[in-house]
C-alpha cells in the first residue's frame, strides 16, 4: 500500500512539472510535424515508418525526462523531503520507475496515434494513404514502443547514477547520438562487426520493419538492451541507498 502512496505521489509531481509537461508535448507533437512534413514530397502511398521521420526528437526527450525525473529532485533539494517522508529509498525509486515507464508507455501511443493521423491528412491531400499492409509494420510499431520506453529507462539510470540533471542529459545524449556510433565506426575500420553488442544501436535496431542481419532478432534485441539498462538502474539504486541525500 506504501508503494502505491509513493507511485500516487510521483505521479503528481511528473504531471505538475512545467518543463516536463513541455517535453512530453514536444515528444508526441514534434516527431508527427516533422513526420508529416516529409510526405508533403511524397509519391504512393507510404509505409508506416515513412511518418515517424522525427522519432529520434522523441528519443532523446524521453531520456531526458528520464533523467530529470530524478535529477531534478537533487537540483531543488527535495529529494530530502522525499527520502524524509519514504526512508524505503528502493521504493521511492521504484515508484519513480513505474511512473516514468507508464507516462511514456502512454506517450509512445499517442505519438503513434499522432503521427499517423498528422501523415494521413498530408497524403490524403495528395490522393495517396497509409499502406498498413506494408511487410513489417507490426515489427515497426512494436520496436517503437519498445526504443521510447528503454531510452526513458536509460535516461532515468544516468539520472540516478550521477544526480545531476545537467551531466545526465549531456551523458545520455553523448551516449545515444555520439558515442556508440562512433566506436562502431572505429571497430568497422578494423572489419569488426560488433554493432550488435551496442545497447542503444541494438534498441534501435527493433524500430525498422526490415531486420538487419548484423543485429539480434527484435525479442532478443530488446531484453538485451533492456537487460542492461535495468542493471544500470540497479548500480543507480545501490548507489543512491548508500549515499547521502
Amino acid at each position: 500500500m506504501k508503494l502505491l502512496h509513493q507511485v500516487q505521489s510521483e505521479w503528481i509531481k511528473l504531471r505538475t512539472v512545467r518543463s516536463t509537461n513541455i517535453m512530453f508535448f514536444c515528444a508526441l507533437f514534434l516527431a508527427a510535424f516533422f513526420g508529416a512534413i516529409v510526405q508533403i514530397a511524397s509519391d504512393g502511398d507510404q509505409p508506416i515508418e515513412n511518418l515517424m521521420y522525427g522519432l529520434l526528437i522523441s528519443q532523446v526527450l524521453f531520456a531526458v525526462i528520464g533523467v530529470q525525473i530524478i535529477g531534478q529532485e537533487y537540483r531543488f533539494k527535495t529529494i530530502r523531503t522525499t527520502f524524509a517522508n519514504n526512508p524505503n529509498r528502493i521504493q521511492v525509486i521504484f515508484a519513480k520507475l513505474i511512473v516514468l515507464v507508464l507516462a511514456v508507455a502512454l506517450s509512445a501511443v499517442l505519438l503513434i496515434m499522432v503521427s499517423i493521423l498528422f501523415g494521413y491528412f498530408v497524403l490524403a491531400v495528395q490522393g495517396y494513404t497509409i499502406d498498413f499492409s506494408a511487410p513489417g509494420t507490426t515489427r515497426f510499431l512494436i520496436g517503437v514502443f519498445a526504443v521510447c520506453i528503454f531510452t526513458s529507462i536509460l535516461g532515468f539510470a544516468i539520472g540516478l547514477i550521477l544526480r545531476q540533471p545537467i551531466a545526465g542529459i549531456i551523458v545520455v545524449i553523448l551516449w545515444m547520438l555520439v558515442v556508440e556510433n562512433i566506436i562502431v565506426g572505429i571497430l568497422l575500420v578494423f572489419d569488426i562487426h560488433a554493432v550488435k553488442w551496442f545497447p542503444f544501436i541494438s534498441l534501435l535496431s527493433t524500430a525498422a520493419m526490415e531486420p538487419d542481419p548484423e543485429t539480434f532478432s527484435q525479442p532478443i534485441a530488446i531484453l538485451y538492451s533492456g537487460s542492461i539498462f535495468l542493471a544500470l538502474v540497479a548500480v543507480g539504486a545501490f548507489l543512491i541507498r548508500s549515499r547521502d541525500a
